[in-house]
């Protein structure tokens, strides 16, 4: 079941980046998510703040999980 939501959950992200860095990292490519926002709006800024907030979740989940990768977590 695929809820098309963009991620919001740091530590979540940081689990699945975590297996990601375990298995060797990203060889090529990288993140993508097919998301929506959770409310309909065709707004602009409501869509750029979506994959904002989105994306900067991913960011922060795979900072931590380098730090426990690093850390020997």
């Amino acid at each position: 079941w695929d809820t098309d939501q963009f991620p919001n959950n740091v530590p979540e992200m940081a689990l699945a980046y975590y297996q990601v860095l375990q298995a060797g990292g990203f060889k090529s490519g990288g993140t993508n998510f097919d998301a929506k926002l959770r409310r309909q709006s065709l707004d602009p800024q409501d869509l750029l703040i979506g994959h904002i907030g989105g994306m900067d979740c991913c960011a922060r989940g795979l900072k931590a999980a380098a730090r426990m990768v690093e850390d020997k977590a």
